[in-house]
């Protein structure tokens, strides 16, 4: 399974999977600083690599993460850090 995140903007909430795990909760931008509460499930990873990504992004989200490229248009994407992690989100299939 991959990480998954659905962000609603209009309501300010987030759910989704980091890999491991189904997550739910909220998220604010302010600042071009992206932070979040969440609440997830408690499963065992398949393999070391899921378990390091499941962790970057509770992680970013949870300690809050410095927006730091958005790219719209044909490879659109979202990348955000902060001192422990980094990721790149993009859209799924045809979705947005």
């Amino acid at each position: 399974p991959y990480p998954e995140l659905d962000f609603d903007g209009a309501a300010g909430t987030l759910g989704g999977s980091d890999g491991c795990n189904r997550l739910r909760g909220r998220f604010s931008l302010e600042d071009g600083r992206l932070q979040a509460h969440t609440a997830s499930t408690r499963m065992a990873c398949l393999n070391d690599a899921a378990a390091r990504t499941s962790a970057a992004i509770h992680t970013l989200l949870g300690q809050g993460a410095e927006v730091v490229e958005v790219t719209m248009g044909t490879g659109r994407g979202l990348l955000i850090r902060n001192g422990g992690a980094e990721i790149r989100l993009v859209p799924v299939g045809g979705q947005r």
